[in-house]
């Protein structure tokens, strides 16, 4: 069995080959993933003989399958021969045909070598007097904007040295994706063929960067945003420093409990927003409920229990896991079997308990008619329950003459009436369950039916200059039946 020496050709000038990599070309089998290269020209003169994988660009679009058939190619040559790869740069940057090549060698027991050589990092971080030391992420356009769910982000508190910048198409591509965390007059910096004789550096605000001429050597470079706010890595320093020593008093003296309240206050107003379609305010309000989780984090860490990066990992473990129908070879081809799944798995998940035990775990700051609907769903879930609405809502109307028969009983019993209203409530509740409704929902929109017509009848008391709260219970009743008709039909009852 032969074996492969993997070699980088460097970021383009001759000089910058190595002499043990030169020593190979020369004396090797040698193939280039491409002779697209400024040192190709020169190769030639020195003896080096070469095929190349140029054609392949030719005949197949998707470069994931050309590197994947650029590495079936030689690790099949490699089987009786020994042979030299040669890519541009340093062949562990950016080169997924070399990570290709490794993956099959390994998984085929062909013997391999990488030998190191100058990277386009190498000669970029020269240019700009650049030191990678105080963090610089390296990537490449297809990792920022190709995949529209694996794509990469951007984080503005480290600086950004992008590759495969090599055409205008591309350029504005990359200017979109960095316009969703840099604004666009952020400074940049293009690097046109750096390392070679024409060599040019090009500093230039973001929203001009698809103005420019780009080609396959060229790159874009963005200095770290310290101060850039839409990094969650500046709102966890933002945190950390409100409960710094010099931070904020009030910051300071909080704790889980001391939040508490405005967690669940911070979650409902983001309810709100939705439920009035304000967005802009939505925006708003869900940044409060992320700095409510962010404190909460910050607590924990400074107590020594978890960080937010725990946080972030529990989360993605628990809905890798719960979607076996997405990551993994279940089957699930409607919400309700999701539903299923899920509540399978999460049983798996925790200690084996009653599932009167479970109902009493339902959070106890639910509101009631929340609480009511999970119970009924855990009871349900075990076969407890009707098919059908209909006859939930028969108990409705058996509940409804048990709370009259109260109402009307001699010396009323004010602890059997509310025993009895809370029956009917739980049983109206399992009724909107049963109908698909959520009764939370369903009384909030009652809540403000009410207070629109509520207003009407105001505004109707208004024009017939009388004062509403002086006009008796008949005439009011008078202007509800008006106000009902003044509204839409959907919302008549």
């Amino acid at each position: 069995m032969g074996s492969i020496s993997i070699v980088g050709l460097g970021p383009g000038e001759f000089g910058q080959i190595t002499i043990e990599t030169l020593g190979l070309l020369r004396r090797g089998e040698t193939y280039l993933r491409t002779s697209v290269h400024p040192c190709v020209e020169k190769l030639e003169s020195e003896d080096v003989s070469f095929k190349s994988f140029d054609s392949l660009y030719e005949e197949e679009d998707r470069f994931e399958v050309i590197y994947r058939t650029i590495a079936e190619t030689l690790a099949k040559r490699a089987e009786n021969h020994d042979i030299v790869y040669a890519v541009p740069g340093n062949p562990l940057f950016g080169e997924k045909s070399v990570t290709d090549l490794i993956d099959i060698c390994t998984q085929r027991g062909i013997g391999y070598r990488i030998f190191p050589a100058v990277s386009f990092v190498d000669v970029s971080a020269d240019t700009l007097e650049f030191d990678p030391v105080e963090g610089l992420t390296i990537t490449d356009a297809f990792a920022l904007t190709g995949d529209a769910i694996r794509r990469q982000t951007p984080d503005p508190q480290t600086a950004l040295l992008i590759t495969q910048v090599y055409n205008a198409h591309m350029a504005s591509e990359v200017k979109l994706a960095l316009m969703r965390v840099y604004s666009d007059e952020t400074e940049i910096v293009l690097l046109y063929h750096a390392g070679l004789l024409d060599e040019a550096v090009v500093t230039l605000p973001l929203y001009e960067l698809d103005r420019q001429n780009c080609d396959h050597l060229t790159s874009v470079y963005v200095p770290a945003d310290r101060e850039n706010t839409k990094s969650l890595g500046k709102l966890l320093e933002i945190m950390r420093i409100l409960r710094s020593p010099d931070g904020c008093p009030w910051d300071k003296e909080q704790d889980h409990h001391s939040l508490r309240t405005c967690l669940i206050e911070e979650a409902y107003e983001a309810a709100d927003a939705i439920d009035q379609e304000d967005y802009e305010n939505l925006q708003e309000e869900l940044g409060d409920l992320l700095l409510q989780i962010v404190f909460h984090a910050q607590l924990a860490e400074e107590e020594g229990l978890f960080g937010i990066e725990d946080i972030i990992d529990g989360i993605s473990e628990k809905m890798i896991r719960r979607h076996p129908h997405v990551f993994g070879d279940e089957k699930a081809e409607t919400s309700a079997e999701v539903l299923t799944n899920w509540d399978q798995i999460k049983k798996t998940e925790k200690k084996p308990r009653t599932m009167a035990e479970e109902m009493a775990s339902v959070p106890v700051s639910f509101t009631a008619l929340m609480e009511a609907q999970k119970i009924q769903s855990k009871a349900g879930g075990q076969g407890f329950d009707w098919d059908d609405p209909l006859p939930a809502l028969e108990k409705v109307r058996e509940e409804t003459a048990e709370v009259h028969e109260e109402l009307i009983a001699d010396g009323r019993d004010e602890e059997r009436i509310t025993d009895e209203l809370g029956d009917l409530l739980f049983a109206a509740v399992n009724t909107a369950r049963l109908a698909g409704v959520q009764a939370e929902e369903a009384l909030r929109g009652a809540n403000r039916k009410f207070i629109g017509r509520y207003r009407k009848m105001e505004e109707l008391a208004q024009n017939e200059g009388k004062d509403f709260s002086g006009l008796s219970l008949d005439e009011q009743e008078k202007l509800w039946d008006l106000a009902k008709k003044e509204e839409k039909p959907a919302l008549k009852s």
